[in-house]
């Protein structure tokens, strides 16, 4: 079927759908020895023609349905090569798969629309010739329509994809055309999508395990889970009674499995404090406190070649620690926070970082909290600024935090040494896409109610939400997570040491519940995927202790 009727009849089926176009500054034209040409018409009644040497087009088609989802597509043609038909039909092609967004049941069916989409795309630029493949370059003369004698013609695409709830969701997906000609000139075309999010309602969807309850081979403690970008699912814990830090992943085609040798087992001996990070790269690391070594602390990574684990460097500090949390950055940078035991300020705080090329090394001075710290919490804005949230006993264990900024820690916000009103204990803390901090606690002096502070445009801590102490009256093993639209999201359990698995969410200032998770449970931690939809794992007390995440799906 033509492209432009495919699309039509596609259209059709979309209760509401609206494109904009928008002109963005490209490298200056002169730097590629031509004119910038771009393409001269996208098929809608509504986008009207870019025109050359304005930079790169971009266009974004987004409408409404069950769920919001967006694509983006990019196009571009450099050094004055003449944009024939073909280009043109290029772009009508890729809009014409416009309703991926509406969602492809699962990654075999997207893979399947993709192939179809890329060998149409390159039918369009070859007439077919080449059998398409999804990375590879031929060498081709006298290509068409680009009026190019020769040169390389490139063709791929990148994606990452997230399976939620039977639904795929699609990330950053690319599909490009590229030919290196003579004198350096380059002629692209790209269509990426972007599909941001589903929407988050409480009272709209369910919690259920992923993979089953309680799928550890042992009890589990110090319960912690990552995501990674690709929707992975990492769980770390510590196995059964003094036993190793232990990370089981999860994929929709796999279930759960032991990641690494030893049923995914870490250290070698009895570990506490078990923390996880992913990078954006998607390589796992985890942190613990190594209690058989003299409670020191230990970070490994998994390495994919060998399928084994890994020690990041080496002697990270020689004394006892406490409270570790761990975070990764947008560069892969590894940072650990912890009470350090020994020293001039015996429990103070330190934070460390290790790069692939010169080892750990202190963030600023160690122990550089006025007291001694407990319940850390980590994490790196977009920008790679280390933020640190704790309690401090030299302000009665109130919630203090800090950032790393110009060479030196700094407390954030005019407040920001004792935040809560009272003395506090499980401290989390999240940082939105846009630099927003937010952090959560249980208020011990207080009722052990939840409480979240948010920081004000006038530099003050300022609670966020006004009913956080109504809908979690009590609130322990408190974890928090922000989605890309800077919604935080918060999991507790309502009792120590074992009692009712909760998660709420802020809309607007109200703090909305969700339905329990699990009527018995402690040691929660929350994570958000790319597709920014809620995952809590907890030590299950109706499974024996042993672990279970459960996911939110939408109805």
């Amino acid at each position: 079927m033509h492209v432009v009727e495919r699309f039509g009849a596609r259209l059709a089926r979309v209760t509401s759908l609206s494109l904009f176009f928008t002109i963005s500054q490209g490298q200056n034209a002169t730097e590629q020895g031509g004119e910038r040409l771009l393409m001269p018409k996208i098929w809608s009644p509504s986008i009207t023609a870019s025109q050359p040497g304005e930079g790169d087009a971009t266009v974004t088609v987004s409408f409404a349905s069950s769920v919001a989802r967006e694509l983006e597509f990019h196009v571009a043609c450099y050094d004055g090569f003449t944009a024939g038909a073909d280009l043109t039909g290029l772009s009508e092609l890729f809009m014409g798969y416009a309703d991926i967004v509406l969602g492809v049941d699962s990654s075999d069916g997207f893979e399947a629309l993709l192939e179809d989409l890329q060998a149409e795309a390159w039918e369009l630029w070859d007439s077919g010739e080449t059998t398409p493949d999804t990375c590879g370059e031929v060498s081709a003369d006298a290509l068409e329509p680009l009026s190019s004698t020769s040169g390389i013609l490139q063709k791929g695409y990148t994606k990452q994809s997230v399976e939620v709830g039977g639904m795929f969701c699609q990330q950053q997906v690319s599909c490009f055309v590229t030919v290196d000609a003579a004198f350096s000139q380059t002629c692209q075309w790209a269509g990426s999508s972007t599909i941001p999010a589903y929407t988050i309602i409480p009272d709209q969807g369910s919690w259920a395990p992923v993979g089953g309850a309680g799928f550890s081979s042992d009890e589990a403690s110090s319960t912690q889970l990552a995501v990674s970008r690709a929707g992975v699912l990492y769980a770390a814990y510590a196995s059964g009674i003094d036993g190793p830090a232990t990370v089981s992943m999860y994929t929709e085609s796999t279930g759960w499995e032991a990641l690494g040798p030893g049923g995914g087992a870490v250290s070698d001996d009895q570990a506490a404090f078990v923390r996880i990070a992913v990078d954006p790269a998607g390589t796992v690391y985890v942190a613990y406190q190594d209690v058989t070594a003299g409670q020191v602390p230990r970070v490994r990574r998994y390495d994919t070649i060998t399928a084994s684990w890994e020690a990041v460097g080496s002697d990270i500090v020689a004394s006892g620690v406490s409270d570790l949390s761990l975070a990764t950055d947008s560069q892969g940078i590894v940072y650990l926070a912890f009470s350090e035991s020994q020293g001039a300020n015996p429990g103070g705080l330190t934070v460390m970082k290790f790069t692939n090329h010169g080892g750990w090394e202190p963030v600023g001075a160690q122990q550089f909290s006025a007291g001694q710290v407990f319940y850390t919490s980590l994490a790196v804005d977009i920008h790679g600024r280390p933020y640190v949230s704790y309690t401090d006993s030299s302000s009665a264990d109130r919630v203090s935090v800090q950032m790393f900024d110009g060479g030196k820690w700094k407390f954030v916000g005019s407040n920001g040494h004792g935040i809560s009103d009272q003395a506090a204990w499980f401290t989390s803390l999240s940082i939105t896409h846009d630099g927003i901090p937010y952090v959560a606690w249980s208020a011990l002096g207080d009722g052990n109610h939840l409480s979240v502070a948010v920081l004000s445009e006038n530099d003050t801590w300022d609670n966020a939400g006004e009913n956080a102490a109504i809908v979690a009256p009590t609130a322990y093993f408190v974890t928090m997570a922000t989605d890309s639209n800077g919604t935080p999201f918060v999991s507790y359990a309502s009792a120590i040491p074992s009692g009712q698995i909760n998660a709420v969410m802020l809309e607007g200032n109200t703090w909305v519940s969700f339905d329990s998770i699990a009527g018995d449970g402690s040691g929660t931690s929350l994570a958000l995927n790319d597709c920014d939809v809620p995952y809590v794992i907890f030590r299950d007390g109706s499974a024996a202790q042993r672990a279970t995440v459960s996911r939110f799906t939408v109805d």
